[in-house]
């Protein structure tokens, strides 16, 4: 089952202001991951399933979110009119699209369902390093 201690510490964190009334300073992007995330770990899976893209203008926080917490791959499994969108600004992030994958789990209704999915690497260079040193994706997806 996935783990990773830095989303960990951002969705207590995150659990924590919500239970206090406090505001956090999270982006719609981190959110977006930290909730998809958590949903991941619920199901079991070994991987983070991003079963919805989030807006591109919220994108490249998403993106810095995924290095900072030093993500290795995972899972696309939207299937939106974005996607296409979504997986060009990936690669151009450094992101490499490995494999076709298909997920399994139970729906509300206790029924098995299958969906299918792409498995995306993150990799890592000097540049990306360098990138989430200054923030790099904190700006509401705008460069």
């Amino acid at each position: 089952m996935i783990e990773n201690r830095i989303l960990n510490a951002m969705c207590t964190e995150w659990a924590l202001n919500h239970k206090n009334g406090e505001k956090d300073n999270l982006s719609n992007g981190e959110r977006s991951l930290l909730r998809q995330y958590k949903s991941s770990v619920e199901k079991g899976y070994d991987e983070i399933e991003i079963s919805n893209i989030c807006w591109e203008n919220e994108l490249a926080d998403m993106i810095a979110c995924i290095k900072k917490s030093e993500v290795k791959s995972f899972i696309i499994t939207d299937s939106s009119t974005a996607l296409l969108e979504t997986l060009t600004t990936l690669i151009e992030a450094g992101f490499k699209v490995i494999e076709t994958v298909n997920l399994e789990e139970e729906n509300m209704f206790k029924v098995r369902c299958h969906r299918k999915g792409l498995r995306i690497e993150v990799k890592w260079n000097e540049n990306m390093l360098e990138d989430v040193k200054q923030g790099g994706g904190r700006n509401g997806g705008e460069e």
